[in-house]
């Protein structure tokens, strides 16, 4: 079993946003990236800020590997 475990977000605003802050602490999530529409939304902010895959494509996440 990995050490890790990868996660992709979808959704980087009034919840994701939370979740995303939180899962950002820990060493064994990986975070594959996070997808929002709204390119602004603060879990956006946070994702490009954690150097962490942000697009408003949630298509875009599935050739990540999540």
């Amino acid at each position: 079993m990995s050490d890790k475990i990868n996660i992709a977000l979808i959704g980087a605003g009034r919840t994701g946003t939370p979740l995303l802050k939180e899962m950002v602490k820990y060493s064994y999530i990986n975070i594959i990236g996070v997808a929002d529409l709204n390119d602004a939304a603060e879990g956006m902010k946070i994702a490009k800020e954690n150097g962490i895959f942000a697009t408003t494509n949630p298509v875009e996440l599935i050739s990540k590997g999540a």
